[in-house]
């Protein structure tokens, strides 16, 4: 029998709530884990069995964890993209394991995960705000001595459908953490090809009369008021 956790609410922390339905409408409050120690985990999972609740959904993130990017199938992508969409509570894990999947797997994996990130991500409202903040996460953040996988993934910043579904969360997610998010991606996909300061870029959503809160300004690095310098390069439009 299927199960799929629903997200209810937010704590005073901003955690997601979330209980667990099975096709006999039964409830069960499930507690968030959103970490464990690497050496603390027990890897249990069956292959040969599907992902069917969300002690099934962490093993197999803790599963495809210990194997080689290069051997995962598009089967594996398939899991984690069920993962994503109905199990909240691994969905941090599922999230660094999906962008795994877009900068090291191989043909059909890389082709599933390639199309769910662009297509269906940031555009189904199935998928828990808290999940695509997480994928964007991982896309943007700096490594050592490497690019941020946005740059180096194949395909992934001259997506047509990936950039316009950043601009729409980037305007109209319901989370500020979301919002934040897409903002500094699409800030980093135009500098792709053009030069943009970052008062320049907010000065831009500025301009068509979109109000930013304090979090989204100290995100984005900005302090003192900004001026209206000009809007995003075109294909960026707000």
């Amino acid at each position: 029998m299927l199960t799929k956790e629903v997200v209810v609410g937010h704590d005073y922390h901003g955690e997601p709530e979330i209980v667990q339905q099975t096709s006999t409408v039964e409830l069960a409050e499930q507690e968030l884990i959103l970490d464990q120690s690497f050496d603390e985990r027990e890897i249990v999972f069956d292959c040969d069995k599907d992902v069917i609740d969300s002690e099934t959904a962490k093993q197999f993130c803790f599963y495809l964890s210990s194997q080689d990017e290069r051997d995962w199938t598009e089967a594996d992508i398939l899991r984690l993209i069920q993962i994503v969409k109905c199990f909240p509570s691994s969905i941090k894990h599922a999230a660094w394991l999906m962008v795994a999947a877009l900068n090291y797997s191989e043909e059909d994996a890389f082709d599933t995960a390639c199309q769910f990130v662009t297509k269906e991500l940031l555009q189904s409202e199935e998928i828990h705000e808290f999940g695509k903040s997480r994928v964007l996460h991982h896309l943007l953040k700096q490594r050592d001595r490497f690019n941020p996988y946005l740059s180096d993934i194949v395909g992934l910043a001259s997506d047509s459908t990936f950039r316009k579904a950043i601009v729409q969360q980037a305007q109209s997610a319901q989370s500020t953490l979301l919002r934040i998010y897409a903002k500094e991606t699409l800030f980093q996909l135009i500098n792709e090809n053009e030069e943009c300061t970052k008062k320049q870029f907010i000065s831009a959503y500025v301009a068509k009369g979109i109000r930013l809160n304090q979090a989204e300004l100290r995100a984005m690095g900005v302090f003192e008021p900004v001026e209206v310098f000009r809007i995003p390069p075109e294909g960026f439009e707000l």
